[in-house]
């Protein structure tokens, strides 16, 4: 997510002392550099400004979820759902939460993020749908997958 992507979350566009911050956050991401990302992240993440606060959990909630150690990635779902609950909140948090969860292997608590997520956010539907469709895929659940089918039929109308 770009800087002012960011600021348009607060509202207003930060041109204050934190721009450069987000600018190095875009930089470290940009180049991959995940030890830096994560670690200016979590700076980021504990400060008042808004703005600021929020992009630092979504960055790392982002490194968190690339590491293989549980307890890691159990910080990540903790971040996605504290921003997906969040005034703040955008699809792609919901989205990554979505995916962790499916990791995880939690499937009915999958399926209702993505019931909630076509109804919250009916723009993004085809990428609810896919992840419900791996939730089918996984489990056989041929009456999930009907109300899918049923929610995209309602999308057409």
């Amino acid at each position: 997510m770009r800087s002012d992507d960011a600021a348009g979350l607060a509202g207003a566009k930060d041109t204050g002392p934190f721009r450069h911050t987000l600018s190095l956050l875009d930089e470290l991401l940009e180049q991959g550099d995940w030890d830096g990302l994560r670690e200016l992240s979590e700076r980021c993440s504990k400060l008042v400004n808004p703005v600021v606060a929020v992009r630092g959990k979504r960055t790392l909630a982002l490194c968190l979820a690339r590491y293989s150690d549980r307890s890691e990635r159990q910080r990540a779902i903790f971040l996605y759902r504290e921003l997906a609950l969040s005034e703040h909140c955008e699809p792609e948090d919901w989205g990554a939460l979505a995916a962790l969860l499916t990791d995880d292997g939690k499937y009915e608590e999958v399926k209702g993020v993505v019931k909630h997520c076509i109804r919250r956010f009916p723009q993004k539907i085809d990428g609810f749908v896919k992840i419900g469709m791996s939730i089918v895929a996984a489990t056989g659940d041929i009456a999930f997958r009907e109300e899918l089918r049923q929610f995209r039929g309602e999308e057409r109308r």
